[in-house]
């Protein structure tokens, strides 16, 4: 095992969706290992690959996707074990028990019919078989707590009578009902008010200090990345760019990309003008040839628009697909 601390290691991941026009290329050759009790922010723009690639860990892809190549090898259960190869039964042994998944977008993450508690119920059947319902119920309302909720108020609910940041809340703690060893927090403060951001954020907190459960958290918001995480991972059309600890991704940036992405971020303080990234991410079925940043970097070079440069580590635990810090 390369690592007592590796719980995730993805290795040469290409994920493919098909459209009328061919095919999407929304994960690309993506290498990237996840360490126990960390978080891990995976930050990018829309459309950069990353729900994909948690998709792809969770085995939950739609029908036009498939996964060309590469593997997931989890480590969770002491030896590893490649989640892309296993059938749609064998991974049901790991979702929601080993690993967990909270969507993007929590108000359709919840049957609309069914109250809070249901959900509790059914996870709970769904995945352990029989299981005493007051169990489950007790373990429910402290995770509740947990979360900043009133747990008898919630549980006697239904979905639609909770606002948007006690869904996602409420959210978080169905997916610690079985404690997994990793959640997968897809845009978890989206659509959501500064308020609610703030109290999700102290949520999460919350979670890390009380299970130290691993986190992946995906997001767009360079800010919460700053917050939250302990390394921070830059995905750019369907490539991870650069990954480094969270110091050195905001204070020493090495990818043009990253440094684009932070100067487009407003400041309090300061006289710093925000600058946006000129142009406009690719195509994803017709990327241009080499680097896909390279029509929008102002330091591409004539290799840039030939060959497309391999993610390689330029310092320890630093990591970039750049031919500016790559010499072969």
């Amino acid at each position: 095992m390369p690592g007592e601390n590796l719980i995730l290691s993805i290795r040469n991941l290409n994920v493919v969706y098909w459209a009328r026009r061919g095919w999407v290329k929304a994960v690309r050759n993506v290498s990237l290992d996840i360490y126990r009790g960390e978080v891990l922010g995976l930050v990018g723009e829309s459309g950069s690959g990353k729900t994909t690639l948690a998709l792809t860990v969770m085995k939950l892809l739609p029908t036009n996707a498939k996964i060309l190549s590469g593997s997931i090898l989890y480590y969770g259960l002491g030896k590893a074990v490649d989640l892309a190869k296993l059938s749609e039964k064998e991974i049901r042994k790991y979702r929601w028990k080993e690993i967990a998944l909270a969507f993007q977008g929590a108000m359709n993450a919840f049957n609309p019919v069914m109250r809070i508690k249901d959900h509790f119920i059914e996870t709970a059947k769904a995945h352990l078989g029989h299981v005493d319902e007051e169990e489950v119920l007790k373990e429910a309302r402290e995770l509740l707590k947990l979360v900043l909720l009133e747990p008898d108020r919630v549980l006697r609910s239904f979905p639609h009578q909770l606002s948007g940041g006690m869904k996602q809340r409420t959210l978080l703690a169905l997916a610690l009902l079985l404690r997994p060893k990793l959640i997968i927090l897809d845009e978890p403060t989206s659509a959501l008010d500064v308020v609610s951001q703030k109290v999700i954020l102290e949520t999460l907190r919350n979670i890390k200090r009380e299970f130290s459960t691993t986190m992946i958290l995906i997001t767009h918001d360079l800010s919460i990345a700053a917050e939250l995480t302990d390394r921070v991972a830059i995905m750019y059309a369907g490539k991870i760019m650069e990954v480094g600890g969270v110091e050195d991704i905001f204070y020493d940036p090495m990818h043009p990309y990253t440094r684009g992405l932070l100067k487009a971020v407003p400041v309090l303080k300061g006289t710093k003008e925000v600058e946006s990234i000129p142009g406009s991410p690719p195509d994803l079925i017709d990327l241009p040839p080499g680097c896909a940043f390279h029509p929008r970097c102002p330091y591409a070079m004539e290799r840039c628009r030939r060959e497309d440069p391999p993610l390689v580590e330029v310092k320890p635990g630093r990591f970039v697909a750049c031919w500016l810090y790559t010499k072969r």
